[in-house]
């Protein structure tokens, strides 16, 4: 800019599109112009988010200023005038002290205006400009204070002579008025600004513009501008046009070039491939480029999250089976045997439906097979890259994890693709009695709260949530960062890795679990909801809400190191907060429901459509907070929900005790 903006520019206000860009390349690159005029700042978002770098609009379509003079530099340097007659830079008069719509940019001190003086006309003739699809004309004016000050002393009083816009076309050789503007009301000691719409006749593509005062007293009515301006439209189907679009393209190839180079988040590797990006074109055809920071993008950190997850998961649980037995070895699911024959014991066997586990198994597989296809597809010659290749082969991992745990103890397939009975057996014995199914824990008979017949709509549920949960989660959000996806639709990779994490947290039964979680939180039954509130006083609830509530804004704020632009001790404050608070709520909502039997465990062996039993049990487990991981109190007791398809109704009645009394 030098010393003025007096030179051909467009003016507007800069959006940043990438956050991180804009940091690491130290202010050069990612934003772009997405505001004409900084009078319309108030009327945008305040943060703006495209998967393209951003356009110029406002609400008239954009435009760009051809004419911007603030008189700061010699006239023929600005090559903005025609005709300058009795017209002369200088401060006589004063200059402009009120902010132009140029932005924040503008720090030049504004030291002299057009001052018009003298004998004779009295006129400042613009160049011809193209207006052929209108705009504005824009301008500060001021006339000569009866009584002047210290600053416009040599502004001689304005008494007559009222100030004209005109036009003049190539076809019409002849000037037309636009607005005149009366002396009383822009005499002053300030300038006052004016903004005059380009009339229909007006718009042509050789358009000139002039300001003039007609009649005056020569010895006095002196005047001046400030800040002239004329801004003109773009065509309206400007935005349609295919070299619009050529140019689009190339802009917006570009720009992902240089994300890719400063490694941000919303370079994935897929832009790489569509770019056939080569790391060496950086330092040529980036400006100011710098060595880019070696970092995993947020899908990719989910995916690490996920493995953190499931590693805590699996040391707690030796930890805690290793203390529990001495480090002896691994406790075995073995159920307990009686010697009496007076109490009853049987064994049944869930008679699964071929049709329905191969069809789930196939469509769970098969999405797993085409996500790995198309992830790697997509990747192209960077699938070998080192950190992509890692990564992709841990969401691999977690998610066939899921899959064998959803065919082996859900459908409960065998190996290999064998449809497989599931045993069951029930003792009745009235010390040792248990509830044992096949691959799970054996259940004593007093920790079994009740057992009620549920409708096939309840089936369908579970069936669903179960094998959506068998999805593959974590490679899908890798491969959906592959596709281009519709504006405000970005975030769903982000939701599926999401998604992921909850999966590999709270098991298979994920999904499920929230689905009855919602049943209970929202139920209008009165039972119900006083059993809800009883979960809520259950002890230590309390305890467990301050632990989240301290250990919530420890996590956010180790993730959001890994943030580009520091953040305010203010954004801070209100961060903690937030997540202070929902961790404690979140605490809350999860220790209730604990109490509650939404904690699933299934074998869905059958086509979603029949009855089930539902046997709501409580299960205890070590407490973490003790060094001898044992059971310390109702804080750790879960209500747990079996979920099987036995037909026979002696299965029932022995649960229920009916078949004991006969």
């Amino acid at each position: 800019v030098g010393e003025s903006l007096s030179a051909p520019h467009q003016v507007g206000s800069a959006c940043i599109y990438d956050a991180e860009l804009y940091h690491w390349s130290d202010g050069r690159h990612g934003y772009d112009l997405c505001v004409a005029s900084p009078r319309e700042e108030g009327s945008r978002p305040r943060s703006v988010s495209s998967a393209d770098p951003l356009l110029l609009h406002d609400s008239d379509g954009g435009g760009v200023y051809l004419i911007d003079d603030d008189f700061e530099r010699p006239a023929e340097n600005a090559g903005f005038w025609s005709e300058l007659v009795n017209a002369e830079r200088s401060s006589a008069c004063g200059a402009n002290q009120n902010l132009p719509e140029r932005g924040d940019y503008y720090t030049v001190k504004n030291t002299n205006a057009l001052v018009f003086t003298g004998v004779g006309a009295r006129q400042a003739t613009s160049v011809p400009v193209n207006v052929s699809f209108g705009g504005t004309v824009m301008f500060y004016l001021k006339m000569g204070p009866i009584i002047p000050s210290d600053e416009d002393i040599a502004c001689l009083a304005a008494f007559t002579g009222d100030i004209l816009l005109e036009f003049m076309t190539r076809a019409s050789r002849e000037w037309t008025e636009i607005a005149s503007y009366p002396v009383f009301k822009f005499r002053g000691h300030g300038f006052k600004f004016v903004q005059e719409e380009i009339p229909i006749d007006a718009r042509t593509n050789g358009t000139q513009f002039r300001i003039s005062q007609l009649s005056f007293d020569p010895l006095r009515d002196h005047w001046a501008i400030d800040d002239f301006r004329v801004m003109a439209r773009f065509d309206p189907m400007w935005i349609d046009s295919s070299e619009f679009e050529r140019r689009k393209a190339v802009q917006g190839n570009h720009a992902k070039l240089v994300q890719c180079c400063y490694n941000t988040d919303t370079c994935s590797v897929f832009t790489r491939a569509s770019l056939g990006f080569n790391s060496e074109k950086c330092a040529t055809t980036v400006t100011g480029f710098k060595e880019a920071k070696s970092r995993l993008n947020l899908d990719e950190l989910i995916v690490v999250y996920v493995c953190v997850i499931s590693v805590a998961k699996s040391v707690y649980g030796r930890l805690v089976r290793g203390i529990s037995t001495g480090f002896k070895g691994s406790i075995q699911h073995v159920h307990p045997t009686t010697n009496a024959e007076d109490f009853p014991k049987r064994t049944f066997r869930i008679k699964p439906n071929p049709s329905w586990q191969y069809t789930a198994s196939s469509i769970v597989l098969g999405t797993f097979a085409f996500s790995g296809y198309w992830l790697f597809r997509s990747a192209g010659a960077f699938a070998v890259e080192g950190k992509f290749l890692t990564v992709s082969l841990l969401a691999a991992f977690f998610d066939m994890k899921n899959i064998i745990t959803l065919l082996s103890q859900v459908l409960h397939l065998g190996s290999p693709w064998k449809s497989k009975q599931a045993k069951v057996q029930i003792d009745l014995h009235p010390v040792r009695g248990f509830l044992g199914v096949e691959g799970k824990p054996p259940i004593p008979l007093a920790r079994i709260a009740r057992v009620d017949l549920q409708t096939r709509t309840f089936y369908i549920l579970l069936a669903t949530n179960y094998v959506l949960a068998g999805f593959p989660l974590a490679v899908g959000s890798l491969a959906l960062r592959s596709l281009k996806l519709p504006a405000g639709t970005e975030f769903l990779p982000t939701l599926v890795g999401s998604f992921a994490m909850l999966r590999e947290l709270f098991g298979l039964g994920a999904f499920a679990r929230i689905s009855l979680a919602l049943f209970w939180i929202f139920s209008a039954n009165n039972e119900n909801r006083d059993e809800f509130g009883r979960s809520m006083m259950r002890d230590g609830l309390v305890q467990q809400c301050a632990l989240w509530a301290f250990l919530s804004p420890a996590i956010m704020f180790v993730h959001m190191g890994r943030q580009a632009e520091p953040v305010s001790t203010e954004d801070g404050l209100l961060l903690f907060t937030i997540s202070f608070v929902s961790g404690a709520v979140l605490a809350a909502v999860v220790g209730a429901l604990r109490g509650l039997p939404v904690c699933t465990e299934c074998i869905l062996a059958r086509w979603p459509g029949t009855t089930c039993l539902a046997i709501s049990f409580e299960d205890r487990i070590n407490c973490p907070c003790l060094f001898t991981m044992s059971f310390c109190g109702p804080m750790h007791t879960v209500q747990k929900l079996l979920v099987l398809t036995v037909d026979d109704y002696l299965f029932r009645d022995l649960l229920q005790g009916k078949a004991m009394r006969a």
